[in-house]
């Protein structure tokens, strides 16, 4: 049996990387990108994380530090990260036909089949190549096993020398060089290993990867589950994860949700934004090429501390009839279930639509109850679907809407730090004189 060689290609401070793309003038100055509502930190820059500025950190707590030291703040901007994720992807994509897209920021290429010779150059290649297409800097880690190729990309993001590249595809087990690659990596580090686990095992004093990997076998199978103990053997560089696609070839759903500025009490607000958030949804099921089964819509009302009383929760799940990526079909399904929940003098902070019961498009049902008429349609509606996302793609995402999307812009996420770049204006590209 062929040795399978796998590679991680991790983005580097994705979010700050995608704002400095426009500007270029951030490079050595420490950046922050925000959640969500300008909740929290959700991406820094190696400046910023040596400001000790944590992962996570509240902007209400850290505000006064960011301006005494001069930390360029920004609000997400996700759909300029999603864009940008989707061409990296693409690049990587045209690298292997053995691809899995891990996280908008992470992705995972089997290497075994294509007779490289020299891993470590493929790597540097890719990565200039990402570079030179679209400026985001990108870490490769390349291994036998998945946990080990995200080991590589930790340690080529730690270390200089390695130019963004660290190829552990020809360390062994056992030997001085593994058990060096292995100490330097701190056990909360190590992939699949929580908060929680990660602070049972220093309580045990099992501080590094090596230190969890040489713990006796009893200890790791009263320790760990079937899923913690294959990252163990991934370890040893004995491969037990395989590409998600060679599982299951789909994600399990597709999730959008928001946190509201303020709290929204019309339904009018609530419809705007659902429908909304199930246009982004069916717009996310057609890139990847899948149609769902099923939705289901929640609101959560303000509460605890706010009012002193508890919050207001509510979901509903609704069967699509069919199974389909139709905004028309969705967002009617998602307004109908979203009227079902709402409740009258009731201030609500967040909502979400979750779309689930994934199939790939290409195993969507046609019935055999359905007549010539109703496939024609159905074909008319896929056609419809393909020029919106066109247009938005050509245009942007609000080029095309459903009247109910626009019946209130109130719900919207609080945004104060937000760029104005987008991937389709020319008026955004940086300009190098020289």
């Amino acid at each position: 049996m062929k040795r399978r060689i796998f590679a991680l290609v991790d983005c580097n401070n994705f979010f700050v990387s995608c704002e400095r793309v426009f500007r270029p003038d951030l490079q050595q100055r420490p950046v922050v990108v925000l959640s969500n509502n300008d909740g929290c930190v959700v991406s820094r820059s190696n400046e910023a994380k040596a400001l000790d500025i944590p992962m996570g950190a509240p902007w209400f707590m850290y505000k006064d530090l960011f301006a005494r030291q001069g930390v360029e703040v920004f609000s997400g901007n996700f759909g300029l990260y999603r864009e940008f994720s989707r061409r990296v992807q693409q690049i990587i994509r045209d690298s292997s036909n053995d691809f899995e897209a891990y996280s908008i920021d992470e992705s995972f290429v089997e290497m075994s089949s294509y007779g490289i010779t020299d891993y470590k150059q493929w790597g540097l290649d890719l990565r200039a190549k990402i570079l030179a297409w679209t400026g985001i800097p990108v870490s490769v880690g390349i291994a036998p096993t998945k946990t080990l190729a995200k080991i590589g990309a930790w340690h080529a993001k730690k270390d200089p020398r390695s130019g963004g590249v660290f190829d552990l595809s020809s360390v062994v087990e056992g030997t001085p060089e593994w058990r060096k690659v292995l100490e330097k990596v701190p056990v909360g580090d190590v992939w699949g290993v929580g908060w929680r686990m990660n602070k049972k095992l220093l309580a045990q004093r099992i501080e590094t990867a090596y230190a969890l990997v040489t713990q006796p076998d009893l200890w790791q199978k009263r320790t760990f589950n079937i899923i913690g103990r294959r990252t163990i053997r991934e370890l040893h560089g004995e491969p037990s994860f395989m590409l998600a696609e060679d599982v299951r070839g789909y994600q399990k759903s597709v999730s959008v949700t928001r946190s509201f500025a303020h709290a929204i009490e019309k339904l009018d607000d609530l419809e705007a934004a659902v429908s909304t958030f199930a246009t982004q949804g069916t717009k996310q099921l057609r890139e990847k090429g899948e149609v769902a089964g099923g939705i289901l819509v929640f609101v959560r009302g303000q509460g605890g501390y706010t009012t002193g009383t508890p919050a207001y929760k509510a979901s509903v799940s609704l069967s699509l009839g069919r199974f389909t990526d139709d905004t028309l079909i969705v967002v009617s399904q998602a307004i109908s279930g979203l009227r079902g929940l709402y409740k009258a003098h009731t201030g609500y902070k967040r909502a979400g639509v979750i779309l689930y019961n994934l199939v790939p498009k290409a195993a969507e049902q046609v019935f055999l109850s359905d007549t010539l008429d109703v496939v024609h349609f159905l074909e008319g509606r896929d056609a419809l679907m393909a020029g919106i996302d066109e247009l938005a793609d050509r245009y942007g995402r609000n080029t095309v809407q459903m009247g109910s999307e626009m019946l209130s812009g109130e719900w919207h996420s609080a945004k104060n730090h937000m760029s104005p770049y987008t991937m389709l204006d020319w008026g955004h590209i940086p300009v190098v004189k020289v």
